[in-house]
């Protein structure tokens, strides 16, 4: 996977904001990012990890008849491992007052593209994801579609490990 430039790194401006962006919803991680895509090392990596499989509703590319699109992402607080969650519920890995567990090249991609911007019209900050990247949750979940049977068997195990 390309390295991410340090241009969407700042700080100063995420410690100021205090992590808006990871109080509502864990990061989206690209397939490029796990050592093992089979369905025995993602659900080992989900479970030791605290990740959640989460979906797309339907198909994000046209003229695809898909019910869902499934990919991974970290989980939220006191949240399943299955979650197909519409945010609203801080990432596990948000430390209120430090920011991330994670060092940067460990983060999901969509964490990793996160610009955060100062909104005049409302005074809060909000968080942009770079589309520039292919790192929004509409472009990650395209990247998880040649995947898609392995994350099936591996949402499989993961409903009877919840169980």
């Amino acid at each position: 996977m390309e390295k991410i430039s340090s241009k969407y790194i700042n700080t100063e401006l995420c410690t100021e904001c205090g992590g808006r962006c990871c109080k509502q919803c864990g990061g989206i991680f690209a397939p490029e990012q796990f050592e093992d895509l089979s369905v025995e090392g993602l659900v080992k990596t989900i479970i030791e990890n605290n990740y959640s499989i989460d979906w797309w509703e339907g198909s994000p590319v046209p003229d695809e008849e898909r019910m869902r699109t499934i990919y991974i992402r970290t989980r939220n607080v006191d949240q399943p491992i299955i979650d197909p969650s519409w945010a609203g519920t801080a990432c596990t890995l948000f430390i209120p007052g430090k920011g991330c567990r994670l060092s940067f090249e460990k983060r999901p991609l969509e964490c990793q593209c996160v610009v955060p911007d100062w909104d005049k019209d409302t005074g809060e900050y909000t968080c942009i994801i770079s589309t520039e990247d292919r790192a929004d949750k509409k472009q990650l979940s395209i990247r998880w579609l040649p995947h898609q049977d392995v994350l099936e068997e591996v949402a499989d195990k993961l409903w009877e490990y919840e169980e």
